[in-house]
């Protein structure tokens, strides 16, 4: 298969103070995935890791099942809520629910040894941000800053584009405050799968005019995109920060293989209309 332009860096945390361009690069479509190393210690995350693993679906906590409506079908899990469609939401959540999960996303983070969502701003900011912030609704409800999401091993996530999102019911009220010409994807790799797991980028893009669909389901056509197009694979290792153009790329995550379940605290990223980045999941 045939290569195609897409331009990636990688970079360890310690030298991002040095790169105060990256993300405008990243917005401007001049960088197309950036992986920052060791943004997270990984012994820190032995204790989050340990929580994750131990949770049940019995326990008071708020998980999303993503392809089956029954919690105990093995599938990809969220803990928290994504604005992204769901198999028991399938035009975006009932946001006063998803207002809620995110508020017990923000109380378990802030009793965790990583503090993911100050780091990701300190990152932010050091790549060229200012100021960056959660995203909020009309009345100050923040948005859940990232998701944390368990894919057991047999599971992927299926192929599927960003800026595509923009247009669903979840966003409603936050695309009226969102640049919408592009969303960037960030994640954490908390733990990557033993083998498989890899981020699949497609040359595929949301602004291909001759995208195939499939017109009975009103979806695109995944299985004639992937065997079309070229694609690269990423791999990112424990306490590394991924964040790429997943607005405009079509990509999936391939299956998991091994012995444990991947796990990553990931979500969105963009310019609100006054030109400052907001993040959210």
């Amino acid at each position: 298969m045939a290569s195609f332009p897409f331009v990636h860096q990688v970079i360890d945390a310690v030298d991002t103070k040095n790169q105060p361009l990256l993300l405008e690069r990243l917005f401007e479509q001049q960088l197309d995935l950036l992986i920052v190393r060791n943004a997270l210690p990984t012994e820190a995350l032995r204790q989050t890791l340990s929580s994750l693993d131990n949770f049940s679906i019995t326990d008071d906590v708020p998980w999303t099942p993503q392809q089956f409506a029954n919690p105990h079908r093995h599938q990809m899990m969220l803990i928290g809520e994504s604005l992204t469609p769901n198999v028991s939401a399938p035009t975006g959540p009932d946001l006063q629910r998803y207002f809620e999960k995110a508020r017990w996303i923000e109380s378990f983070v802030q009793n965790q040894t990583v503090p993911f969502f100050r780091n990701l701003e300190q990152i932010f900011q050091s790549i060229g941000a200012q100021n960056p912030s959660v995203a909020q609704d009309n009345i100050g409800n923040r948005y859940t800053p990232g998701t944390f999401r368990k894919l057991p091993v047999g599971c992927s996530i299926p192929l599927h584009v960003g800026n595509y999102f923009f247009d669903t019911g979840g966003y409603r009220i936050l695309r009226e405050s969102l640049d919408t010409r592009l969303q960037l994807s960030y994640f954490y790799t908390l733990r990557p799968a033993v083998e498989g797991g890899e981020l699949a980028v497609y040359s595929t893009k949301w602004s291909d005019p001759n995208i195939p669909w499939l017109e009975d389901h009103g979806i695109w056509d995944g299985e004639t995109i992937m065997r079309n197009a070229a694609v690269r694979y990423f791999k990112p290792g424990a306490g590394d920060l991924l964040i790429f153009n997943g607005g405009h790329f079509f990509h999936r995550v391939t299956e998991i293989k091994g012995t444990a379940s991947r796990w990553t605290l990931g979500g969105f990223l963009a310019k609100d209309t006054h030109g400052q980045v907001v993040y959210w999941n």
